[in-house]
């Protein structure tokens, strides 16, 4: 398999005797736009068989990741998308779409994806040195540098939801994905407005337009742009031509509530990033006891209700 740049022609990937690769930044996050890098020692496209699929870290084991690194809020609702998606198979060309700093793929799965994209050269780095990804390339989800049906699935863990044009990218993970492959994502829905603690405290109240103004400061943080319904999420993935496997909603109302209670222990890391600090959180075992106790007794099944849509679509064929 291999990668082509959309703008050049240039062939960037997944080609047995390929030396090296010419890309917008690819194996090294440092790599300037267009720079020829050579290969990982040892990777070859022989190394992704098509078969191999990807296996997911126990529930216990994903929260004693979480809860020891990050906010208990983002713990939380983290475990709680990965506890869903874990029964989804996922082949072994993969493609993580807006992966971020990595931490998704490094921490919740057992074996590194293939591939991971995104646009921040800042947070690339810190995926490379996670572990999680084989390779990592700065590319932009509307345009990616990925020839025609190469990919067995398209990863995006609550990345659509702050895409300007969540469309385009949807249509690019059609294209990207070869006949049978599966486009798998977890969305952050509009419903979420509904679900948060303090916006409801405070419609009980009648001070609606504290409420409005939390949640407008809750998207601000979050880069919240583009929150759909499930109709209309399920409605852009049909345009693009996809057939809708799962589509189901999870993260309870009652967990997103207590995910909204604990936010506000979450700023002192929030300013770390903001200021350039790496973040950090110190929790002692007894109290990650503690945590996971307390999450095994407020995580619950919703199919009906819940702030995030999971979603497995096929492309035809």
């Amino acid at each position: 398999m291999s990668v082509v740049s959309r703008e050049t022609g240039t062939r960037i990937g997944w080609h047995p005797r390929s030396s090296a690769v010419s890309s917008t930044m690819l194996g090294d996050a440092q790599a300037p736009l267009g720079q020829t890098v050579a290969w990982p020692n040892g990777l070859v496209g022989a190394d992704v068989p098509r078969e191999r699929c990807l296996s997911f870290r126990s529930v216990a084991q994903l929260f004693e990741f979480y809860v020891s690194r990050t906010p208990l809020s983002y713990a939380v609702f983290r475990v709680a998308e990965c506890r869903a998606l874990a029964g989804v198979p996922l082949g072994g060309q993969t493609l993580d779409l807006g992966c971020g700093t990595g931490e998704f793929a490094a921490w919740a799965l057992v074996e590194p994806v293939m591939l991971g994209v995104d646009l921040s050269q800042t947070r690339l780095r810190r995926a490379r040195r996670g572990g999680g990804h084989l390779l990592v390339a700065r590319a932009d989800v509307a345009a990616l540098p990925i020839a025609n049906a190469s990919l067995a699935s398209v990863l995006a863990v609550s990345v659509c939801e702050h895409l300007l044009d969540p469309a385009t990218a949807v249509a690019e993970a059609f294209r990207v994905l070869r006949p049978g492959g599966r486009f798998v994502a977890t969305i952050v829905l509009a419903d979420i407005h509904e679900h948060l603690l303090y916006p409801r405290l405070l419609r009980t109240l009648r001070l609606r337009r504290l409420a409005s103004l939390y949640l407008c400061l809750h998207d601000r943080v979050f880069d919240h742009v583009a929150l759909h319904t499930r109709e209309e999420w399920e409605t852009m993935l049909s345009a693009a031509g996809f057939r809708l496997v799962v589509r189901r909603k999870i993260v309870s109302p009652r967990l997103m509530c207590w995910f909204d209670f604990w936010l506000i222990t979450a700023w002192p890391y929030k300013l770390m990033q903001w200021g350039g600090v790496k973040p950090f959180v110190w929790r002692p075992k007894w109290v990650r006891r503690l945590c996971w106790k307390w999450f095994q007794a407020i995580d619950e099944e919703c199919d009906e209700q819940g702030s995030v849509l999971l979603v497995v679509a096929e492309k035809p064929g």
